[in-house]
């Protein structure tokens, strides 16, 4: 549903909706409606379009993407209830899963693509069975669907688009199979079988293992291991990254790299290493969905592959490149392809260093199933290394020392100290005025920064720049913290960014005016969102990270009113009277885990919001007779945030020009 609707925008959906037929069904995330198979068309379009969807170590197929939509699409034309909807998803997708067993990377080696050709199949049956029809019926829908499925792969050869749409195509072929069938119309009976069937035609290299079809059936659902991809591009792409995430968790230096190769399986090598010149640099932006080299330089130079790394700034991104040109590849025999999808990513150094990690596993699957507490603990930023996967130098390698784990601190007991080389800081709401200043001025301490900004992109780069300048690394990252997941996301990308957390800086927010009267309660809950609820949840899924840290601090940016009062501000004013509650808290809970707590209370500062207010006008508000400034705050975070201060926690500190004494 999500992906349906984040695509719905995009130019690949808009030339599909022109290509359809109007009608009475539903496509989602549009106001106009379509024929059935219209709507199935789009709507498995839009699903699959960013490669972000489900699929199946065995196969790999994507079934959710052609039988949600083939079935949402039959159910309103037949009118079917939920039970029997959902009893077609159910079928459908077991079906698929096990014709994709039934012939292991065979379809792909014949230059097709398995979702588009078996979810032809499995979209119809799942069609028949929902809508009750007979054997007969279903026979001849299952036949008549041979000749519609089909789905070739040269889009590999120039990242064109007719991937995105193979899974829509698939799911309105069912629909139509099975209403020709239901009106009449015969098709082969030994479609899959025959001397001129599927089995033959589109897997031509190997006998059909058709013992996998019916083993268990009814008993065992293999459509449970249905892994749910945390990468939005091709498949067996996602190991690798989530490795090469791991070596710059771990430190691992992009300069002098002499070369990167990745272990990897026969299966997958024309699809996703050659020509290898191209997958070292893809033509387009869709293309670079399907280039493990591309994949694999986004982990080690951004930490993090996501629909925004996927664009065409991205394939000429200079350091992408860099990186990108330099990862090749080796065939291991061993590899276990189809059954599991595996990742190696082996770094070689100029100076002779060599750093490696593996993974035996796609996470979203049955070894680390999405909602596990392991992932749950990697969405809050905990560092960790899942099952199967590890970091280390290659025999013969010399270690690099900048990933040598630190001693165990007495005060934690055996928790390995952080491995980035500088402390790491997250300020929120840093893109202008306050938060800018705090992170130029945590940058010149020491600190390598992330820049966080709602949505403006442009500030935010120009905070990065100026944090670079003072010689440290910055990186920007744009979320909506009034939407709680988006709290615990950014986070996480935090940490996959630096491999560490030592200072949180909460500083985002809002403050709207109105007459206390006249504020609504979606007004009142807006703020709230944004000034109290996400310090408190990007502080709670900070927490893992940070202690970690040997000298940890959290630091709420509040405000004078808070303290005072003010008018027109009752929202403002107990949001940020609720953040001095907050650090008092915290302070008490997270002590035991060498967290400090502390608040800064900015006075009346010079802002680009505020600029240009008459002198007269501070001086009759504090002591010092002018306005603050955001590097007066700034200096009083350093001070709060650095090791000088571990005897203050629970604290607010004042930076108001004695406009209260409290």
């Amino acid at each position: 549903m999500g992906l349906r609707i984040a695509a719905r925008h995009t130019s690949y959906v808009t030339a599909t909706l022109a290509a359809i037929e109007e009608g009475p069904h539903t496509m989602i995330g549009h106001g106009a409606r379509a024929s059935a198979a219209g709507a199935a068309l789009v709507n498995g379009t839009a699903a699959h379009g960013e490669d972000f969807d489900d699929t199946f170590e065995g196969g790999p197929v994507h079934s959710g993407v052609v039988i949600v939509p083939a079935l949402l699409a039959a159910a309103e034309r037949w009118k079917l209830d939920n039970d029997r909807t959902m009893l077609g998803i159910a079928v459908g997708t077991e079906l698929l899963c096990r014709l994709a067993l039934t012939l292991p990377k065979a379809v792909h080696k014949a230059g097709f693509h398995p979702t588009a050709v078996l979810g032809t199949f499995a979209a119809t049956f799942g069609i028949c069975v929902a809508c009750r029809e007979d054997e007969t019926v279903t026979a001849n829908a299952l036949g008549i669907a041979g000749s519609m499925a089909s789905g070739i792969i040269e889009y590999l050869g120039d990242g064109s688009w007719t991937k995105r749409m193979h899974p829509g195509w698939s799911a309105q072929s069912a629909l139509r199979a099975h209403a020709l069938a239901r009106a009449g119309f015969i098709g082969p009976r030994a479609v899959f079988e025959g001397t001129h069937g599927a089995f033959r035609t589109f897997a031509p290299s190997i006998e059909p293992l058709t013992d996998r079809l019916f083993d268990g059936l009814g008993k065992i659902f293999v459509s449970d291991t249905i892994t749910f991809k945390p990468y939005p591009c091709g498949t067996m792409i996602q190991p690798y990254i989530d490795c090469a995430v791991a070596l710059r968790r771990a430190g691992a230096p992009l300069e002098g790299i002499a070369s990167i190769t990745c272990k990897t399986a026969e299966g997958i090598v024309h699809r996703l290493w050659e020509p290898l010149g191209l997958k070292q640099r893809p033509p387009t932006d869709y293309a670079a969905k399907f280039s493990v080299p591309f994949g694999v330089a986004l982990g080690l130079v951004r930490g993090h592959a996501d629909l925004g790394d996927y664009t065409e700034a991205a394939i000429v991104d200079p350091a992408l490149a860099r990186v990108a040109e330099r990862v090749g590849y080796e065939v291991d025999p061993a590899n276990p392809y189809p059954a599991a999808f595996t990742g190696h990513v082996r770094i070689a150094y100029e100076d002779g260093r060599v750093l490696e990690h593996s993974q035996d596993h796609m996470r979203g699957g049955s070894a680390a199933p999405p909602l596990a507490r392991r992932d749950r603990r990697e969405i809050r930023g905990e560092p960790h290394l899942r099952r199967g996967g590890r970091s280390r130098p290659a025999d013969g390698g010399l270690r690099d020392p900048r990933l040598r784990p630190g001693r165990p601190r007495g005060d934690r007991g055996a928790c390995p100290r952080m491995t980035g080389s500088a402390p790491a800081a997250l300020v929120t709401g840093a893109s202008r005025n306050i938060g800018r200043a705090i992170a130029v001025r945590l940058a010149r301490a020491g600190h390598d920064v992330i820049v966080h900004a709602g949505r403006d992109a442009e500030a935010a780069a120009a905070t990065a720049a100026a944090v670079a300048r003072e010689g440290r690394r910055a990186e920007v990252i744009l979320a909506d913290l009034a939407d709680p997941a988006a709290c615990a996301d950014l986070v996480g990308r935090a940490v996959a960014t630096f491999g560490r957390l030592d200072v949180l800086v909460n500083n985002a927010a809002i403050r709207p005016e109105a007459q206390f009267e006249e504020i609504t309660l979606a007004q009142w809950r807006q703020v709230m969102a944004l000034a109290l609820d996400a310090p408190f949840l990007v502080s709670q899924a900070a927490v893992a990270a940070l202690a970690e840290s040997p000298a940890a601090a959290i630091v709420h940016i509040g405000g004078l009113t808070g303290h005072t009062g003010a008018s027109h501000r009752a929202h403002v004013v107990t949001a940020k009277a609720g953040l001095v509650g907050l650090a008092k808290a915290m302070a008490h809970d997270l002590a035991p885990r060498g967290i400090t707590v502390k608040c800064v209370v900015p006075g009346l500062i010079e802002t680009d919001r505020g600029a240009g207010a008459p002198v007269h006008h501070a001086s009759r508000k504090n002591l010092a007779g002018r306005r603050g400034t955001a590097e007066e705050v700034a200096e009083a975070v350093a001070y709060l945030s650095g090791p000088q201060s571990r005897y203050v926690t629970g604290q607010s500190l004042h930076v108001n020009g004695g406009a209260l004494l409290p």
